[in-house]
């Protein structure tokens, strides 16, 4: 792993929610890079695909990696 992909806490704790430049919104924790987000828990799999390309795996609960141009901004529920 490069040095600008590694993962630092996001500042996004429970209770609040995480807006990508995407349009991804999710809740819960996350850690991103500079290219990337990592949510724990994605709630609105319809805010998936508004301008940034992701990979996405597995259901809504799983974890989500989605490349975006800024880290996410958070936001209270």
């Amino acid at each position: 792993m490069a040095a600008h992909e590694q993962s630092v806490e996001a500042a996004c704790p429970a209770g609040t929610v995480a807006i990508t430049s995407g349009g991804l919104v999710a809740s819960g924790a996350g850690r991103y890079g500079r290219d990337q987000v990592v949510i724990d828990r994605l709630d609105v799999p319809e805010a998936l695909g508004r301008g940034s390309a992701g990979a996405v795996e597995g259901q809504a609960g799983a974890s989500f990696a989605w490349h975006v141009v800024s880290v996410p901004q958070c936001a209270a529920l």
